[in-house]
C-alpha cells in the first residue's frame, strides 16, 4: 500500500497539496489489514502492539518518503486542518488523527494489562522511545502528547529514564505542531519553541534537584541531559548570545553541582566543560559589539558559579578524595 501510495504521488498525474483524501484512504486500508490480523487471535497481548505499531510506522514512512519526493503531502508540524476544504482536507487529516489517537490508546492498554498481570516487558526502552517519536510526526498534536504522556507513565513504572528522556525532550515540538493551528482560532498570544524549550528545561533542573534530594540516581543521567538538550538549543532561539551565554552557566552550574554531590566526575567534566564554552559564546558575544551589561551580566553569573563550585568542593573535599 505505501509503496502503490508513493507511485501514485509521483506519476505525471494531477498531484495537489490541498487533497489530503489519500492520506485517509491509505491510513484506512492500513487499518484494515491490521486489524485482519487480529480477528480470531488469542494472543492480542502480542499483536495488537505489532499492529498498531505498523499501521503508525507505514504512514510515517509514507509522509517522510513523499515529503522527499516531492509528493506533496502536508509537512511535519506545520498541519492546520482547517486551512482546506471540509471533504477534501479537513475530514482526511482528522480521520488520520483519530487513527493516531486510538493506536495510541490500544498500545497504553497493552501496556497496561502487562503491568497489572505482572509480565515481562515487551518493547524495552528503545521501543518505546522510537513509538514517541513516530506517534507525533504526523500528527496534528493530540497523538503526540498523548504518546508522550503514556511513555513517560510506563517509562517510569518499567524504571526506563531514556524513554522518559526522549518523551519529555519532544514536548516542545509537540505543542509546537499543535499551537501551529489552534493559537489563531482561539485568540491566544503566539509562543515560541524556544519558549516552551526554555520552561522545559527549568522542569528538567527542578527534577534533577529532585532525584538528588530523594536519591534516585538512576535518574539523574536523563534528568542532566535534558537540561542540556533542551536550554542550550533553546538559546538560541532567543536570538541573543547573552541568553546563551546565560543558558550555559545554568546548564554548567546545574552539572557542576550535581557532579560535586554525587560524588560523579564525569558530570564536574561537563559543567567545566560547560563554562568554557559559555566563555566562548560571551567573548564571540563582545566581539560583536555587546555593550557593558552584558558584559556586567556574564561576569556576575561566572562569580556565583565559581563561588558556588569553590564552596562546595571545600565541603566536600574528604568525599571527593575518597570516592
Amino acid at each position: 500500500l505505501v509503496l502503490v501510495h508513493v507511485a501514485g504521488r509521483i506519476s505525471d498525474s494531477v498531484v495537489e497539496l490541498d487533497d489530503a483524501k489519500h492520506l485517509a484512504v491509505i491510513a484506512a486500508g492500513l487499518c484494515v489489514l491490521a486489524s485482519i490480523g487480529l480477528i480470531g487471535r488469542n494472543d492480542l497481548g502480542l499483536r495488537i502492539p505489532n499492529a498498531v505499531e505498523g499501521v503508525v510506522y507505514l504512514l510515517v514512512i509514507d509522509r517522510m518518503i513523499s515529503l522527499i519526493i516531492g509528493g506533496e503531502v502536508p509537512m511535519m508540524y506545520q498541519m492546520d486542518p482547517f486551512s482546506g476544504g471540509l471533504f477534501d482536507w479537513t475530514l482526511p487529516l482528522i480521520f488520520v488523527e483519530l487513527v493516531l489517537i486510538i493506536s495510541v490508546l490500544l498500545y497504553d492498554w497493552v501496556e497496561a494489562q502487562r503491568i497489572n498481570r505482572g509480565l515481562e516487558d515487551h518493547r524495552g526502552a528503545a521501543g518505546r522511545a522510537v513509538w514517541v517519536v513516530f506517534a507525533g510526526l504526523i500528527s496534528l498534536g493530540f497523538a503526540g502528547i498523548l504518546a508522550i504522556i503514556f511513555v513517560i507513565r510506563r517509562g517510569w513504572n518499567w524504571t526506563q529514564p531514556a524513554a522518559v528522556m526522549i518523551a519529555w525532550l519532544l514536548i516542545p515540538i509537540a505543542l509546537f505542531g499543535l499551537m501551529f493551528w489552534t493559537i489563531e482560532p482561539l485568540g491566544m498570544a503566539s509562543v515560541g519553541i524556544h519558549s516552551i524549550a526554555t520552561i522545559t528545561g527549568v522542569l528538567s533542573i527542578i527534577f534533577v534537584v529532585w532525584t538528588i534530594v530523594s536519591d534516585n540516581g538512576i535518574w539523574l543521567a536523563a534528568g542532566l541531559w535534558s537540561v542540556h538538550l533542551l536550554l542550550i538549543p533553546a538559546g538560541f532561539g532567543w536570538n541573543d548570545l547573552m541568553v546563551v551565554a546565560i543558558l550555559m552557566m545554568v546548564c554548567s552550574t546545574t552539572s557542576w553541582v550535581s557532579g560535586i554531590l554525587t560524588m560523579r566526575k564525569s558530570w564536574r567534566v561537563f559543567g567545566a566543560v560547560d563554562m568554557v564554552i559559555s566563555w566562548i559564546v560571551a567573548m564571540v558575544m563582545f566581539s560583536t559589539g555587546a555593550g557593558i551589561e552584558a558584559m556586567l551580566t556574564v561576569l556576575i553569573a561566572s562569580s556565583v558559579l565559581l563561588g558556588i563550585v569553590t564552596y562546595l568542593n571545600q565541603t566536600y573535599e574528604k568525599e571527593m578524595i575518597n570516592g
